[in-house]
């Protein structure tokens, strides 16, 4: 299953990542935040984390069970 960063960094036109190729927690290839230039200390730069997984959790809610 996919955590609250990936969801977020693959819905985020403002997503840069560090290394082209992340390997995530559970060895896959993907996208999260926490491999994202704007992503500091927890935090998106940007400040569109929070309202972009708002608007993923509402189209898509069955990803959050």
């Amino acid at each position: 299953m996919r955590d609250k960063y990936e969801v977020v960094a693959e819905n985020c036109s403002q997503y840069d990542p560090v290394i082209q190729a992340f390997v995530n927690d559970t060895g896959d290839f993907g996208s999260s935040c926490r491999n994202c230039r704007r992503f500091v200390g927890e935090r998106c730069e940007k400040g569109v984390f929070d309202q972009i997984l708002s608007n993923v959790a509402f189209r898509h809610p069955s990803l959050f069970r």
